[in-house]
């Protein structure tokens, strides 16, 4: 007895230990079947974003969505996505999501409700059950693609009842398109026989895994009467042994007496284009005689390739061997050579640039082409923001769905003024800068020569008022020292101007020179100026900074280097001073207008630093451009 209850309990806990585990599968496979949905939908919503032109109904596999789902999951698993709805498709094991159904039941397809049909395999309709009337609408195209098939049940007056589909995706999938069966014809896809004569089917072969299939039900719809002249069609529906469905059609020309000519037409390419059409006539008949082109030249080709380079009607006149004429009139309408039309604005501030571009087009824009001081950027969107706020030269090249193109060349307006903000050493600053303050660095610098010809030498807190507003300067154009970090007035010193100069620093002017050219900033030198100095100073000051450099006087009591870094819309200069305030009360940044600064503050020379260069102004152009000569 004890051994019975012994047994019994072993049993009890061994069904409990299985239905655990059982729930404990559903559970965390449906928590993974809805993970994969989930990161399918997300991906396909981040794929029709970045792909807007994606058409309204497409089906979007995992494959194509870069999604790697469980191992067991078939590689057609994906999301359709109709009418900005995304739904997941999952099929994964003995797991497969249901798309289609009407739930009243009043139409029962036959077949898949889901197909996913391989590129180059033609649909065949496996049809319904209902007992109600039913209209079908909906067509199945060779591209790639998802397509719907509609079934309507209606009353006898005509109203809806009950709807069902069957979607149709038309995939390149080698492993799907191995399952169906290939068909090819024997004989030609069209023959021709003469009225009244008898027609042998000549038939087609049917292949699977490349060889040949006997297995499978070949199924002729269509019959050839011989006594009626005119084209006949027969199709072959083959159904393999695994269901698998395809279909295959020859036309049959049956020629009476006379007139035989038949002509294909086609146009290439056939969507929009900007280029020249080509009309292609394929003409069969033994009674084929001549064309008279639109043109009014003859062909005897029965190969007909005509080139037209704008839109209209062409009619092409087809004679037999007796000179009965048959006339073919092509419509072409897909030529746009239209150049786009437009204006383009900069609109330049402190930390960006916008580029505004307003088009007249008679076809959609596919992309912009932004050239912004020879740089180009290419983007989807006629508004587009960059970085760069110095902007010179400016243009938008549009480029629309059929390549048309047109380059435009944009307005430029400057709408920067300068923004003050406190630097790293508590003090004000430009934004866009480092502002260094020259008694924060300890390393020995050589700023002149004295009259014995020894150099003055002393910390750069004493003598380097040149190499620190060269520092300020230079931080603009992110130049960096050996160790990665941006240039300080001792790395200048130590890495540039002791090591590569050691008999030539020992003039603040030369260290300058230096100094840019070891940074890549090339020099050159202005003389002879034509129009007054303070104009160059704010022509100078719209691309980057200028350092001057003051004789004793209103800023200074000895001879000094400071920054000019900004300018702002009411003309007034920020002066950027790396020792002190000079002779007024300053927070290390002064406002001046221009002619206050060149004038009265006696400033004998000073460079403009562009990233295009450095323009050195000496002493007399800026004299007699003051009128102080």
């Amino acid at each position: 007895m004890k051994k019975t209850d012994s047994l019994t309990k072993i049993i009890i806990g061994l069904i409990i230990i299985i239905i655990v585990i059982l729930i404990y599968y559903f559970i965390s496979n449906g928590n993974s079947t809805n993970s994969m949905k989930n990161k399918l939908i997300t991906a396909a919503e981040n794929y029709i974003k970045n792909n807007p032109n994606t058409r309204d109904e497409v089906y979007l596999s995992a494959n194509q969505l870069n999604v790697k789902l469980s191992d067991n999951c078939s590689n057609l698993s994906g999301v359709f996505v109709r009418d900005n709805n995304y739904q997941a498709y999952l099929k994964c094991g003995d797991y497969e999501d249901k798309i289609v159904n009407n739930p009243n039941n009043l139409i029962k397809l036959n077949g898949e409700e889901l197909l996913f049909l391989p590129k180059g395999i033609n649909y065949v309709e496996k049809g319904y059950n209902s007992s109600s009337n039913i209209i079908t609408s909906g067509e199945i195209m060779e591209d790639n693609g998802l397509y719907t098939l509609s079934y309507l049940a209606v009353n006898d007056n005509n109203q809806i009842l009950e709807r069902a589909e069957r979607l149709v995706i038309v995939v390149d999938d080698n492993v799907e398109k191995n399952k169906y069966p290939i068909l090819s014809l024997k004989g030609d896809a069209t023959m021709y026989i003469d009225k009244g004569l008898e027609f042998t089917d000549p038939g087609i072969t049917v292949m699977k895994n490349n060889t040949v299939d006997t297995t499978a039900t070949i199924k002729t719809e269509g019959t050839i009467d011989t006594l009626k002249s005119g084209t006949q069609v027969l199709t072959y529906y083959v159904t393999n042994t695994e269901g698998y469905a395809n279909s295959i059609t020859r036309n049959v020309i049956v020629n009476d007496s006379g007139y035989d000519i038949v002509v294909n037409d086609s146009i290439n390419p056939k969507e929009k284009t900007n280029e020249n059409v080509i009309i292609s006539l394929q003409i069969e008949g033994r009674s084929y005689s001549h064309t008279i082109l639109p043109d009014n030249d003859e062909s005897y080709e029965k190969l007909i390739n005509y080139t037209v380079t704008e839109n209209g009607s062409y009619e092409f006149k087809l004679f037999d061997i007796n000179n009965n004429p048959v006339i073919k009139t092509i419509v072409v309408d897909n030529i746009n050579k239209t150049k786009p039309v437009g204006i383009c604005n900069v609109v330049m501030y402190n930390d960006s640039t916008q580029v505004n571009v307003t088009m007249s087009t008679d076809n959609k824009i596919e992309k912009y082409e932004y050239i912004l001081n020879g740089n180009k950027e290419t983007s989807n969107s006629n508004n587009y923001q960059t970085t760069i706020s110095d902007i010179n030269t400016a243009s938008v090249s549009v480029i629309d769905e059929v390549n048309n193109t047109n380059t435009i060349t944009c307005t430029i307006d400057d709408k920067r003024t300068a923004q003050i903000y406190t630097d790293n050493f508590g003090k004000p600053c430009i934004k866009g800068y480092v502002c260094y303050q020259q008694g924060k660095y300890r390393e020995r610098f050589c700023s002149t020569v004295l009259k014995d010809g020894t150099p003055r030498c002393g910390p750069i807190g004493e003598t380097g008022c040149s190499i620190t507003s060269l520092a300020t300067i230079i931080s603009r154009y992110n130049k960096k020292s050996s160790n990665g970090t941006l240039h300080t007035p001792d790395t200048l010193v130590t890495e540039i101007l002791n090591p590569k100069y050691p008999t030539n620093y020992g003039s603040g002017t030369t260290a300058i020179k230096n100094v840019l050219n070891d940074v890549g900033l090339s020099i050159s030198y202005h003389y002879g100026l034509t129009k007054s100095n303070f104009q160059y100073v704010k022509a100078c000051l719209k691309k980057g900074p200028v350092l001057i450099h003051a004789t004793p006087g209103y800023y200074t009591t000895g001879k000094h280097y400071m920054a000019l870094l900004a300018i702002n819309d009411q003309e007034q200069v920020f002066l950027y001073d790396p020792a002190r305030a000079g002779n007024r009360p300053s927070n290390r940044i002064d406002n001046w207008t221009t002619l206050e600064l060149l004038k009265e503050g006696e400033v004998d020379n000073f460079w403009c630093v562009a990233e295009s260069g450095v323009y050195h102004y000496e002493k007399e152009a800026l004299a007699r451009d003051l009128g102080l000569q």
